[in-house]
């Protein structure tokens, strides 16, 4: 059994990952935590500030970056 003071999430790896419903998934978690991994040389700043406003949306909560 967990606590109930536990808070429990799990790492998402980005909007445009299509093989989960990320706001399914949400209704069981706590919190929305994902995993940050730009390509800097490459990736349009706006692709990174759209994975941050998904994220925040999908629970209309802060989150956190664990990676």
């Amino acid at each position: 059994m967990v606590p109930a003071r536990q808070r429990i999430t799990h790492n998402l790896m980005g909007y445009n990952f299509q093989e989960i419903d990320y706001f399914h998934l949400a209704r069981e978690l706590d919190f929305v935590s994902w995993d940050n991994y730009p390509i800097f040389q490459a990736d349009d700043p706006a692709h990174i500030a759209l994975n941050h406003a998904t994220m925040r949306g999908i629970k209309d909560t802060p989150f956190w970056v664990m990676e």
